[in-house]
């Protein structure tokens, strides 16, 4: 009995189980040669489709490449809307969880520091109506205390820039990345990276073990090959540069 059930299905692939469950081996989308040949209107449809599909497509991959940008930058970013937090990156979520701030069932950016949620809603008002563009804040952070500036967003949509900078997160990358990035030699890196920590040509000297003069000759090495005359404008490059994303 089982040879004609087979030969029946061959012949109806759309044909029932005896589980009761319809099961279609066909495709659930049509075939767009032929619908194209339906009639001209109906391949415009199907080009349309098509096109929208692939718009679709584009979009998504945009979106999930800068979700991952953004949680690679260094800071903490994130969007408000109604003081209700709409997005955010990494940076941001870390901060929140480890500083006054915090965030309650709704979504609400808030604090449980009475100060700090007062000032804050201030700032926010402050924003929203236009009286500023750009305002700070400094929260208390588990070491030191961490920076945040509000934005006014542009188009305005009601919406509001959030920026949360901890002053305590190590700058700059290692320096292998300066390296790379840069086409520095090992020693010209290693001095790079100790002037993004902040040390002097002098400390930069004692902290590696070499000349007060060597360190001044890598640095004027430096200099042309990452694109900058002094070195405040060199230490900023580096900080704020490609390396920031490498961490």
């Amino acid at each position: 009995m089982a040879q004609p059930r087979r030969d029946a299905e061959a012949l109806d692939p759309a044909l029932p189980e005896s589980s009761g469950v319809h099961v279609s081996r066909r495709s659930s989308e049509p075939d767009r040669t032929e619908l194209r040949a339906l009639s001209p209107e109906v391949a415009q449809l199907v080009d349309a489709h098509e096109a929208l599909q692939r718009r679709y497509a584009d979009l998504l991959a945009s979106a999930e490449a800068l979700a991952t940008l953004l949680d690679r930058v260094p800071w903490g970013l994130a969007v408000v809307r109604d003081q209700r937090l709409v997005a955010t990156n990494a940076e941001a979520r870390r901060l929140l969880e480890s500083s006054a701030l915090h965030h309650g069932l709704d979504g609400t950016l808030t604090s449980r520091d009475e100060p700090v949620r007062q000032s804050l809603y201030e700032i926010f008002d402050r924003i929203r109506t236009g009286d500023a563009e750009l305002l700070g804040l400094s929260v208390p952070g588990p070491r030191r205390p961490i920076h945040l500036t509000v934005l006014a967003n542009r188009p305005n949509d009601g919406s509001l820039l959030v920026v949360l900078v901890d002053p305590n997160r190590p700058v700059g990358c290692t320096p292998e990345t300066y390296a790379q990035l840069y086409g520095l030699t090992q020693g010209e890196a290693r001095v790079a990276h100790q002037l993004v920590l902040g040390r002097s040509p002098r400390d930069a000297a004692a902290e590696l073990g070499i000349g007060v003069e060597t360190v001044r000759t890598h640095v004027k090495n430096i200099l042309p090959k990452v694109g900058c005359h002094r070195q405040v404008e060199l230490v900023r490059r580096l900080v704020t540069g490609a390396g920031a994303l490498t961490r």
